[in-house]
């Protein structure tokens, strides 16, 4: 059932849906338009791309629209005009953005004739702010989607949420609150350039109408059906039972702690003879690859049910449950519909179905940092004794946090200086530093280490050429340090690899590794192998992107992988080990020119990849810092008001 919205936003959103002009290629539609900004100039180097459009349903009422990631992306021209490729006529949602203005809107290609032409003036972006709450509950917390972007935000425990950079318009807001169901409540918002704008009403979700959503695991579980004789209407009043006094002998019960849900209980239906079961499975449901999903289902039962079961994917092995619940584990990668039968059956042999779809994808949560940690870029960040320390950036400070929402301050006169492009490692439990600049050209020629973050002393002069934007790893008991850019006027371009039982005695393994010289290149370990991803070398005459991969057991001798790895041809990435796999997040395409913030890419043997680009919506920040912190990624992206912690 499509739910049809009655705001002025909605309608704009559907005229747009629908709308389009003009004539091209019949076999693949094309977008061509120009970008202008608000005093009419036409804006050159805009960042363009298409966004597909999957529409969704969050219940049996409300549309929902979640990302795909970016299908297309390129830059506007000197005259600032643009042509973009769309896979299919299906509805995209085109972005445009140059600096801090932004331009969106829908394109729909549905007919023979499908080249789409526009006109795009950029705007300043707006703000929104929301406080949802939710009947009788303090805490519920509240995940929102504007419809017809691919957004999505979260909000506060206690139902706030405040939206920031939102691009000009009018849209429908979508809010499900997390812990107390999938009852969702719309309402039409006007987003306005460089303004905020505070939603005046408090809008409130129903108990009595919305899914029960315990905190651990993630459980769903549906609503009474509709007609049933226990039914409770929303606007209807429960009345409201005195407590029934305890005497003073008595003792207390013991309160169950909140991630301790006891099951529902089944309800009771009354139904006629000869009639199947009545069941209901939970609403389609959205959640991350890394989350523990319940499903619960219900069944009429007035004695007459004998067997419950779930299908899980629609296999036909289908799964019986006394309950009706069942549990599934972390899918630990994107699944895009997976059908979910639950059935009953009674007495009579007659059954009854009820199917629902589980999406799973990789979710992220924003957190805004202290102030004092933005403006920074070509820092490090690492795990160290249960904590996150992020390592200058064009400063001479250190700040760690327990959970990467909370920061402190642990020194900010730290005696290697304003640092940047350098690498931090934990090696021989302590904090190593080597390399970087100091500043636009003064290279830094000391090794640091610290046991604590806080005080840092100078462990021995670097023993190999200075160079920036190298790469680091702990691999075989040793510290390693592999190519990078140095200050040589010949030959500045490095692919020496260098390595250290104690981080102050050094051994060159090798002048010329089989890879080519290049730097802002990544490094880590994986399966017991040390892995070298991507980078660039600039050098007059040999000027060249990589995106192979290259692995090596022992450090000396190397493999090339993959010539041609699915990522783009990148400098300035990260690479890390996670839920044993090899993940590569963010970077800078040289070819294109294109910031690669937003790519995240996994691998389970280095030569097979899984693309989740686009997950992230953190913006075109390509310096950045990634790292596997207990059961999540938190990354941390140059002159960001933002961190990103996988969920």
């Amino acid at each position: 059932m499509r739910h049809h919205f009655s705001s002025p936003g909605t309608a704009l959103f559907f005229a747009l849906l629908f709308m389009l002009t003009g004539k091209g290629n019949t076999e693949q539609p094309m977008l061509r338009g120009t970008v202008y900004d608000a005093q009419g100039y036409a804006v050159r180097n805009a960042h363009l791309c298409l966004y597909g459009a999957d529409y969704h349903a969050l219940d049996n009422t409300e549309p929902r629209i979640f990302p795909q990631g970016a299908s297309r992306c390129r830059k506007s021209d000197r005259t600032g005009t643009y042509e973009l490729y769309m896979a299919s006529r299906t509805p995209y949602v085109l972005l445009i953005r140059k600096k801090s203005l932004w331009s969106m809107r829908l394109v729909t290609p549905d007919r023979e004739s499908d080249t789409l032409f526009s006109r795009d003036t950029l705007r300043p972006p707006g703000s929104l702010r929301f406080q949802v709450n939710c009947e009788n509950a303090k805490d519920h917390s509240v995940r929102i989607a504007l419809s017809g972007t691919p957004f999505t935000f979260s909000g506060t425990e206690t139902g706030t949420i405040e939206i920031n950079d939102v691009p000009r318009g009018t849209y429908a807001a979508i809010i499900r609150s997390v812990k107390r169901g999938y009852r969702t409540v719309q309402c039409s918002l006007r987003v306005r350039s460089g303004q905020t704008d505070v939603f005046p009403d408090t809008l409130t979700i129903p108990l009595a109408a919305a899914a029960w959503v315990p905190t651990a695991p993630v459980m769903v579980e549906s609503v009474t059906p509709p007609g049933s004789s226990v039914e409770t209407a929303p606007q209807k009043k429960q009345p409201v039972e005195k407590p029934i006094p305890v005497k003073k002998d008595t003792v207390p019960v013991a309160t169950p702690s909140k991630t301790v849900v006891p099951p529902p209980p089944q309800k009771t239906f009354s139904r006629l003879p000869g009639k199947p079961p009545v069941v209901k499975a939970p609403a389609d449901t959205f959640i991350g690859i890394f989350d523990t999903l319940t499903l619960c289902g219900n069944a009429s039962d007035d004695g007459s049910v004998v067997s419950m079961e779930w299908d899980i994917g629609a296999t036909g092995k289908p799964v019986v449950t006394t309950t009706g619940t069942v549990q599934l584990p972390p899918f630990k990668a994107p699944v895009s519909y997976l059908k979910c039968i639950f059935r009953a059956t009674d007495n009579e042999g007659l059954s009854t179905t009820d199917t629902m779809f589980v999406h799973a994808a990789l979710l992220w949560m924003s957190v805004s940092p202290p102030k004092e940690l933005l403006g920074r870029n070509g820092h490090s960040l690492v795990s160290y004794s249960n904590q996150l320390l992020l390592v200058a950036g064009k400063r001479n400070d250190v700040w760690n946090s327990s959970d990467g929402i909370s920061w402190t301050l642990l020194t900010d006169d730290a005696p290697f200086g304003n640092l940047f492009g350098h690498t931090t490692t934990v090696f021989n439990g302590a904090l190593w530093i080597v390399g970087g600049k100091i500043g636009p050209k003064l290279f830094g020629t000391s090794i640091w280490n610290s046991s604590s973050g806080a005080r840092w002393e100078r462990a021995s002069k670097m023993p190999f050429d200075k160079r920036v934007y190298h790469s680091a790893a702990v691999f075989r008991g040793k510290l390693w340090i592999i190519g990078g850019l140095g200050d040589s006027e010949t030959d500045p371009i490095l692919n020496d690899i260098w390595s250290s039982a104690d981080g102050v005695n050094w051994m060159l393994v090798t002048k010329n590794a089989p890879f080519a010289p290049r730097y802002g290149h990544a490094c880590t370990v994986f399966n017991n192998k040390l892995y070298v991803l991507g980078g660039f070398n600039d050098a007059v005459g040999s000027q060249r992107s990589f995106n192979d991969v290259w692995e090596s057991a022992d450090g000396v001798t190397w493999t090339c992988t993959d010539k041609n790895a699915p990522f783009s041809k990148d400098r300035y990435h990260c690479a890390l080990a996670f839920d044993e796999k090899l993940w590569m997040v963010g970077g800078y395409d040289n070819e294109s020119g294109v910031d690669q913030f937003t790519d995240i890419l996994y691998t389970a043997n280095g030569t097979i990849w899984t693309d989740l680009t686009g997950t992230l919506k953190g913006g075109n920040r390509f310096f950045c810092a990634a790292v596997p912190f207990g059961n999540r990624i938190l990354v941390s992206p140059s002159d960001s008001h933002k961190l990103w912690i996988m969920r």
